[in-house]
This record gives structure tokens, C-alpha cells and sequence, in this order.
């Protein structure tokens, strides 16, 4: 596994790692032990799935700024 990305907090990462899961990659959220969250997470993927996850991640960003153009 390698790092994908850090997130604000762990359920920002959850969040993240549930839209990737989503998609068949399998992730993890590490720094988000505890059970408040507070602090960075770092999002973890399989390293051959690493430029897809980033892919589509970068086109979920690109969406999500042409949605928020619509308010």
C-alpha cells in the first residue's frame, strides 16, 4: 500500500476511502484511530491502483467545481 492522500480528519478519509471502495479499490484510512475525529488521515491504496485512484479522484474534484457553479 501507498499513500494516495491526507485528509482534513478520519472522516473525511473514511469518506474518500468509501467513494474509492466504491469503485473496487481497496484502500485504507490511517490515522483515524481514535474515535473523535480530529487531525489528519492519510488515505492508503494498492500501489498498481494508484494513478487510477488519483484519476478518479481528480475527475470527482473537476465535477464537483462545475456543480458548484450551478448555485
Amino acid at each position: 500500500m501507498v499513500p494516495l492522500t491526507e485528509a482534513a480528519d478520519g472522516f473525511a478519509a473514511r469518506v474518500i476511502a468509501a467513494r474509492l471502495g466504491s469503485e473496487g479499490i481497496i484502500c485504507a484510512a490511517r490515522g483515524d484511530e481514535n474515535p473523535y475525529p480530529v487531525g489528519p488521515a492519510v488515505v492508503w491504496v494498492e500501489e498498481s491502483r494508484l494513478e487510477e485512484a488519483r484519476a478518479l479522484l481528480l475527475a470527482d474534484e473537476v465535477e464537483d467545481s462545475f456543480s458548484a457553479d450551478d448555485h
